[in-house]
Order: structure tokens, then C-alpha cells, then sequence
């Protein structure tokens, strides 16, 4: 994909979802925070560690998460609100980029999920 905002091809193993700021990001399943941190180009960043290897990662989320590393949550409950925090895709404005990774490398996750268009 081309990345607008720093003028660049790159892969792109994630999705994007364009909402409001602050609506709720939910966990996508049962797990355990293993990391919260924030970086210029990802933003605020929520992992969670899920069964047989595979975790999800969170990103562009406001800096006030709602959960801790180490907090187990089950699927659904809101780790935190989309923000406008990640700089790799400013030009997009309020988006939660989200990330599956299986035994330590990044997937595709619309394998994973079942999305519906909303209008």
C-alpha cells in the first residue's frame, strides 16, 4: 500500500478502521496485556496475548488506555478509545490500526474477522 503521509510503498499486514475519536476499542478476544506503549509513528499501543500463540496489537489509541500490562480481560471489553496518536498515517485522522500477529509474525486479520459495513 502507499503510505500518503511518508510518501512511501510499504506491506501493510493490518487494518485500519476510520471512525470518531474516542469511540471504544474492544478486545478481540480472552488474554493478558503484555505491553502498553506509545512511539511517534504507531501512537499509543495496546497488545494482548491470546491462546496458541497469537496476540493483537492496538494502535493510534488515546494516551488514557484503559487496562495495564498484566491485566487479563475477556473478548469485548474496551481496552481504550480510538485516538489520533500514530504519525505513520496522520493523514487519516481518527483510525484504530489493528494487528494480528501468530507466532511472532504479522497476519493478515481479515482472516480473522467478520466485519460488517455500516451505513
Amino acid at each position: 500500500m502507499y503510505n500518503s503521509t511518508l510518501n512511501q510503498w510499504e506491506a501493510h499486514k493490518s487494518i485500519d478502521f476510520s471512525t470518531s475519536e474516542g469511540t471504544d476499542v474492544f478486545a478481540y478476544t480472552d488474554g493478558t496485556v503484555s505491553n502498553v506503549y506509545s512511539n511517534y509513528l504507531q501512537g499509543t499501543v495496546v497488545v494482548i496475548d491470546h491462546a496458541d500463540g497469537l496476540q493483537t496489537a492496538y494502535s493510534s489509541l488515546k494516551e488514557d488506555v484503559s487496562v495495564s500490562v498484566g491485566d487479563k480481560i475477556t473478548g469485548g471489553t474496551v481496552i481504550g478509545k480510538v485516538g489520533t496518536t500514530a504519525n505513520a498515517e496522520s493523514d487519516l485522522g481518527a483510525y484504530l490500526n489493528f494487528q494480528m500477529i501468530e507466532n511472532d509474525q504479522k497476519v493478515d486479520p481479515s482472516g480473522y474477522l467478520s466485519v460488517a459495513e455500516t451505513k
